[in-house]
């Protein structure tokens, strides 16, 4: 089993040794030659950008040729063209008409959202009561903030939408009145620097 073992290895160090010493050779003529191989792969960039360019020129001539012979078909037929015609306005005030009922549906549904803010602000409902009403949770937060959460936003803390702010002076802050006092000295000395 170990001259069975011997005999591959020793084969396979041939072999190994053979593919490093090619790959020596590679690296080296690489090594020597790498003035050519930029050049060359400025080459293949030129050319992938011409064979682009191509394949644009020819869809451009191919939609141009379209075009006129639509307007030859539309010229030889005026019912054709009187009918593509009103096609084409019934497709643009469709469009329109779509437009205008989405901006009017968000309309409505910001003008609702901020009544029932204030519904709950006031006190009249409480969140279960909008909850029942069909929202969502995420929905409420977002009666309650005044603002619509951002795709992929998410609500990490709810504790200080609405509330007001309290700090208390920490070891590198100041209290009002330090604050104050500051002041108060701030305004003696450029008063001081005026009279001077």
């Amino acid at each position: 089993m170990n001259e069975l073992k011997e005999a591959v290895g020793e084969q396979f160090q041939g072999y190994l040794r053979s593919w490093v010493g090619h790959l020596r050779d590679l690296v080296g003529f690489l090594k020597d030659n790498s003035d050519w191989l930029v050049k060359f792969g400025e080459a293949a960039i030129f050319v992938a950008g011409a064979i682009v360019t191509y394949g644009i020129a020819t869809k451009i001539v191919g939609i141009a040729s379209a075009v006129q012979g639509l307007g030859l078909a539309l010229m030889a037929n005026p019912w054709a063209m009187l009918l593509t015609g009103v096609v084409a306005a019934g497709a643009v005030i469709y469009y329109e008409y779509n437009k205008m009922h989405e901006g009017l549906d968000r309309q409505y549904d910001d003008l609702r959202r901020k009544a029932l803010q204030k519904d709950l602000f006031s006190g009249k409902l409480k969140p279960d009561d909008v909850k029942k009403m069909g929202y969502t949770d995420d929905q409420v937060k977002e009666i309650i903030s005044g603002r619509r959460k951002l795709m992929g936003e998410a609500w990490d803390d709810f504790s200080d939408v609405g509330f007001p702010k309290l700090k208390t002076p920490g070891k590198d802050e100041l209290s009002d009145d330090e604050v104050n006092r500051i002041a108060m000295e701030r305004k003696k000395r450029s008063e001081a620097e005026k009279a001077a």
